[in-house]
C-alpha cells in the first residue's frame, strides 16, 4: 500500500510579522488555511499586505464582538440531535451565532478565538445560556441541552453559582444540560 502525505505549512515571523505569541499563531494559522485553499502541500509566508489585511479582519471583528456583547445580541442556534432508532429530537445542541448588519449570521468559528483572546468569552457565553434558558422556559423544552462553552469559563470561581441563578431563575432542570467544548465533554450535572 502506498499513501501519499502532504503538508500545508503557515509560517510567521517574529519580530517581522507580530511580537506576541497569540498574535504569530494566528498569522501562521491563517497562511495555513490559505495555502491549503490554493492547493495544499505548500508552505505559506505572509507579505506586509497579508499580515495588514489580517490586522484589518481582526480589528472587524473585534468591534462585531464589542458590539454584540454591550447589545446582548447573542442568538442561541439549537442543532437538533435526533435518534436515529425513532427519528425523534431527543436533545438540542446550542452553538453562538453573532447577527450582523447585513442581516448575516457569524457563526462561533469566526470569533470565538477573538473573543477569547479579547478575554470577553466568559460574558458572552452567559448572555448565551440566559436567553437559552429563557427560550427553554417558555417553550417548556425537556430534553437534553449541549451547550458549547469555552473552556475557560469553567476556571471560573462562581461559574456553578451563576449557572444555579440562571437555572433557578428560568426554571431549568440542571440534570438536562451538559457543558462541552468541540473536543472535550467536560461535565453533565445531575
Amino acid at each position: 500500500n502506498i499513501i501519499n502525505i502532504t503538508s500545508s505549512i503557515g509560517i510567521s515571523i517574529f519580530p517581522d510579522n507580530a511580537t506576541d505569541s497569540s498574535t504569530l499563531f494566528s498569522i501562521a494559522d491563517n497562511m495555513m488555511y490559505r495555502v491549503k485553499s490554493q492547493g495544499r502541500n505548500m508552505i505559506g509566508i505572509p507579505t506586509e499586505d497579508d499580515v495588514a489585511g489580517m490586522f484589518k479582519g481582526m480589528g472587524e471583528k473585534s468591534i462585531i464582538i464589542t458590539r454584540a456583547l454591550a447589545e446582548k445580541s447573542i442568538i442561541p442556534y439549537f442543532q437538533p440531535v435526533m435518534n436515529l432508532k425513532t427519528g425523534d429530537v431527543e436533545s438540542n445542541e446550542l452553538l453562538m451565532r453573532i447577527p450582523l448588519n447585513d442581516n448575516s449570521i457569524m457563526n462561533a468559528g469566526e470569533f470565538i478565538e477573538m473573543a477569547e483572546n479579547m478575554g470577553v468569552i466568559n460574558e458572552l457565553d452567559y448572555i448565551l445560556m440566559e436567553k437559552t434558558f429563557k427560550i427553554m422556559s417558555e417553550v417548556n423544552y425537556q430534553g437534553l441541552i449541549f451547550i458549547n462553552l469555552s473552556p475557560k469559563i469553567l476556571i471560573i470561581k462562581d461559574f456553578m453559582h451563576k449557572v444555579n441563578t440562571l437555572t433557578s431563575r428560568y426554571g431549568i432542570d440542571i440534570g438536562k444540560i451538559v457543558f462541552e467544548n468541540l473536543s472535550y465533554h467536560f461535565s453533565r450535572f445531575s
